[in-house]
């Protein structure tokens, strides 16, 4: 009885005890290209295919020294000296990103399409997917979700034909050569022709009120400009005023000027060949009064040098004549800023030589361009 239990218990084991397959899995043999992002790729699709239990064989291949006419030829030779049954390219280039399947089977080829543009993260994980995804429809027979390939398309191209050599055409006769046209003259423009020279000096004539005895005076004037931006520069002037005599009671006297100014301005584009100017300046004007007679009645010091300072506003028009000639016209107005009236006593009689307050300002001459352009 107990010999009897006991061998119905060991039967009752061996018959749930798994019995061993012998049913061969595919092995797919995954070739991959040596690109950028490659071995994420081969550590995503190692890890996948373990988790599902598919075979794949992985190996690289240099995509630069592979042609798509190859797939048949070269995944017959890997087949032919591997353990593997189908062999799946990952083909990178040219976009979009395809996997082509060679099964080994029958020979056929079959392809599918993978959205990226090279082999990142997600791209990784995509690429794994579908080859388990492939791998397990492999696992029983069958192909899912490729389309497949004409075998015509691996063929290569046959070469073209050389296209026959056109004949030559006949050489026509020598037209008679044009006469040149003279070169037009070039656009002169008003501002950016002065941009292009660093230093710029001006000779003027100038003319301005100063005084009730003196209602004009007239003078010559020479300028130095240095640009220190494209429309923003700095000048200073020297003027020789001509002498001019004034008679203050009974005695006369003649008047000597030299006014230095120092100013900035501005010039902006009107037209082409046209320029406006605006700016400020300030002015040291040194006075020298000389005595034109020797009159006992004067008291000594009633000649000599005096010092008049003033503030300048003016506006003008300049004309290019050429690129590096400009004639200019300026107009201001000049307002003593400290005064130092030139007196004259003589006996009991004091005469005084008061300038105007707020005198008015001419200056007209041409601007000659010193000094290499400055390249843009």
């Amino acid at each position: 009885m107990i010999a009897l239990i006991a061998g119905t218990l060991l039967g009752a084991v061996l018959l749930q005890e798994p019995v061993a397959s012998t049913e061969h899995e595919p092995v797919v043999g995954f070739q991959l290209p040596r690109a950028p992002g490659h071995e994420r790729v081969a550590a995503s699709l190692e890890a996948h295919a373990e988790t599902a239990g598919v075979e794949v064989e992985l190996q690289f291949y240099d995509p630069a020294s592979f042609e798509i006419t190859q797939l048949g030829s070269r995944s017959k030779a890997l087949l032919e000296g591997g353990d593997i049954d189908n062999v799946l390219w990952l083909v990178p280039e040219p976009l979009p990103m395809r996997l082509y399947l060679f099964e080994g089977s029958s020979n056929a080829v079959w392809t599918r399409r993978l959205e990226g543009d090279g082999l990142d993260a997600m791209a990784a994980e995509v690429i794994a997917n579908v080859t388990v995804s492939i791998g397990l429809a492999l696992q029983v027979g069958e192909v899912r979700d490729m389309e497949p390939v004409d075998p015509a398309e691996l063929q290569p191209e046959p070469e073209p034909e050389p296209e026959p050599e056109p004949e030559p055409e006949p050489e026509p006769e020598p037209e008679p050569e044009p006469e040149p046209e003279p070169e037009p003259e070039p656009d002169l423009p008003g501002w950016p022709a002065r941009e292009q020279a660093p230093v710029w000096l001006r000779l003027s004539y100038v003319g301005n009120t100063f005084s009730a005895q003196m209602p004009w005076q007239s003078g010559v004037a020479a300028r130095v400009t240095w640009k220190i931006r494209p429309r923003l520069a700095l000048w200073a002037q020297y003027a020789y005023v001509a002498t001019q005599a004034i008679t203050l009671g009974d005695v006369g006297a003649d008047v000597r000027r030299h006014p230095i100014t120092l100013g900035v301005g501005a010039r902006l584009p009107l037209a082409p060949r046209i320029d406006v100017a605006a700016g400020g300046a300030f002015s040291v004007d040194p006075v020298t009064r000389v005595l034109q007679a020797n009159n006992p009645t004067l008291e000594q010091g009633d000649d000599g040098l005096r010092v008049f300072t003033s503030g300048i506003a003016y506006a003008g028009l300049g004309v290019h004549a050429a690129r590096r000639v400009r004639l200019g016209l300026d107009v201001g107005l000049d307002v003593l800023l400290t005064r130092a009236d030139i007196v004259v006593r003589s006996g009991e009689n004091t005469f005084r030589h008061e300038p105007d307050r707020v005198r008015v300002l001419i200056a007209a001459g041409v601007e000659v361009a010193l000094g290499r352009a400055k390249k843009d």
